[in-house]
């Protein structure tokens, strides 16, 4: 079973540059790519599959472009190849999955290293292609074979390395539930959870309590200059504060999750299949809806599952 663990690090200044040139670099293979798509799709009606990509990216925009080859070749191709799944989704379900979009250096930051990785415990360090011994703290130790490292800066300016590990889990095969050992798990605005044992989990509308600060700081943002420094910092106090809101939400569900998933007397867990995007259509509602992320409550709560195996 492939497993992810998330980890805090702290890159020195050197590394801080290395950063910086692989995340400019991945994001201009990838909006290359597909801008080549996009016109490539309306002049012929056709799709550049991602052998081509990868072989003109070699053959010519690694020539016109000489700074691409500072950084670890596999994390472009890995970009090329997240663009063409992407591209792949949007075509086999329209409806579903959004058309991709060109990367923005204001957003969140990431890169790919598929191989040559390693995490030292003894250490306290993370190792990948062209930088060695990354400071980090590794609060959860792992057994297995590390697969990925995936490095990534929020807007705010922290780095975090997440870890994919190939563990010697056994997924458990589903069964059929049972009557005195199932839950079932009712979701909603005002309580989040209403559980058929009689418990239930008040909703913490972390957004609503800091959506003044919120507007305040976006305020203010909005007035600074364009390009100033002033402005760059201002940004930095929004993506903070969004950080810290969607710290506490995830910090919940992780609670109500765990909660739900460590009793002893639960074999199963039985759930209504929402239709959040419909929901979030109703303007009264879309905050709430949005708030209460019912999406990640069933992800972190499939999290827990598997953590228990």
């Amino acid at each position: 079973m492939l497993r992810a663990y998330k980890y805090r690090i702290y890159p020195t200044d050197e590394q801080k540059v290395l950063f910086a040139k692989t995340f400019g670099c991945c994001r201009f293979v990838y909006n290359w790519a597909l801008n080549l798509k996009i016109e490539a799709y309306k002049s012929n009606k056709k799709s550049l599959s991602n052998i081509y990509l990868t072989n003109r990216m070699k053959s010519e925009l690694k020539q016109e472009k000489e700074w691409l080859s500072e950084v670890n070749s596999q994390s472009l191709q890995s970009s090329l190849r997240n663009l063409d799944t992407a591209y792949k989704n949007f075509f086999r379900d329209v409806k579903s999955v959004g058309f991709p979009r060109f990367k923005s250096r204001k957003d969140r930051q990431s890169f790919l290293c598929p191989q040559h990785s390693r995490v030292d415990f003894e250490r306290g360090t993370v190792t990948i292609p062209k930088a060695k011994d990354i400071p980090a703290v590794l609060h959860r130790r792992f057994k297995g074979t590390v697969k990925t490292v995936t490095v990534s800066m929020t807007p705010s300016g922290k780095y975090f390395a997440s870890v994919l590990v190939d563990t010697n889990l056994q997924e458990v095969p589903t069964v059929a539930p049972q009557d005195h050992t199932a839950l079932g798990i009712d979701l909603g605005i005002k309580s989040l959870a209403v559980c058929s044992d009689g418990r239930t989990f008040d909703n913490p509308k972390n957004l609503q309590h800091s959506l003044d600060r919120l507007v305040l700081l976006q305020k203010r943002l909005s007035r600074k200059q364009s390009g100033s420094a002033n402005r760059n910092k201002a940004r930095i106090r929004v993506a903070r504060l969004q950080e810290h809101i969607a710290n506490k939400r995830k910090d919940n569900l992780h609670k109500i999750t765990y909660a739900l998933t460590h009793d002893s007397q639960v074999r199963s867990i039985c759930m209504e299949d929402l239709n959040v995007k419909g929901m979030k259509r109703n303007h009264h509602l879309a905050q709430a809806v949005g708030d209460a992320s019912f999406g990640m409550f069933l992800t972190l709560l499939e999290y827990s599952v598997a953590g228990m195996e």
